[in-house]
């Protein structure tokens, strides 16, 4: 999965040195604002709910390559569940300008959406009956996370997420 989100970051991280400028964060942050009304439910865009599957005949062999493969993959469908949060990493990777920050950006990225797969790789049975309680606050929770998504957009459009990020370092 990570392959390709870094990949993601160098290119937006290079594609900064070419874009970076005031109107790129404002665009940024509009893209991030539209993205968080629709993760809150208010508006659904319907664009963004679609499906595209490429199915290949491979082996059924378990082999290294298919898993990673399988993970390469995975995350480019998981790329629009994830779209808001990767959009405002995405662009402050591009603001930097700088091809290592943004690989660097989406490393970190990458890490925080891998390690709770592989927690609930180990974990899975104990923690499946321990969730399924806040299957009933789904909604308010994507609610709260859409808001947080709104609220980054703002932030990134007013130009600062770098020094509160800067602050958190």
């Amino acid at each position: 999965m990570s392959t390709s989100f870094i990949l993601l970051g160098f290119g937006a991280g290079a594609l900064g040195k070419i874009l970076y400028g005031k109107w790129f964060l404002v665009v940024c942050g509009i893209v991030v604002i539209i993205l968080g009304i629709h993760q809150t439910g208010f508006i659904q865009l319907p664009f963004l709910n679609r499906d595209k599957r490429v199915h290949l005949d491979r082996t059924k062999k378990s082999d290294m390559l298919g898993s990673y493969l399988l993970g390469f993959t995975f995350s480019f469908g998981w790329t629009p569940c994830v779209g808001p949060v990767l959009a405002t990493v995405l662009g402050i990777a591009a603001t930097k300008g700088s091809v290592l920050y943004g690989g660097f950006l989406m490393m970190f990225y990458s890490l925080g959406l891998v390690i709770p797969f592989l927690i609930m790789a180990v974990f899975s049975d104990y923690l499946l009956s321990r969730i399924k309680p806040l299957y009933k606050h789904m909604k308010t929770i994507k609610i709260i996370g859409g808001v947080l998504i709104i609220l980054m957009g703002i932030l990134l459009m007013s130009g600062k997420v770098t020094s509160i990020t800067a602050w958190l370092l």
